[in-house]
């Protein structure tokens, strides 16, 4: 077993990524799994991924508002 997952990879099967993010395995987690039979690898993968996407979204609002205030743009000049 070599602990990647495969994502993309050529005619031979080679590729794939080294997860990073481990999910805690423990009773808080193995209960729902087995008895709930919910996908808790799932629900943690979506609940840090909205982490990061939460986190990103609000740094390029902080960008944005910093960048407006230093920026002025020309308003358009009246056409005749």
């Amino acid at each position: 077993m070599n602990l990647r997952v495969q994502v993309d990879s050529d005619s031979a099967m080679n590729g794939g990524v080294t997860p990073d993010i481990r999910v805690p395995l423990n009773d808080t987690v193995m209960d729902p799994l087995y008895i709930d039979s919910v996908d808790v690898e799932l629900q943690y993968a979506v609940k840090t991924l909205s982490s990061i996407l939460d986190s990103a979204i609000r740094r390029t609002k902080v960008l944005n508002r910093a960048w407006n205030r230093t920026t002025r743009i020309p308003s358009a000049a009246p056409q005749r």
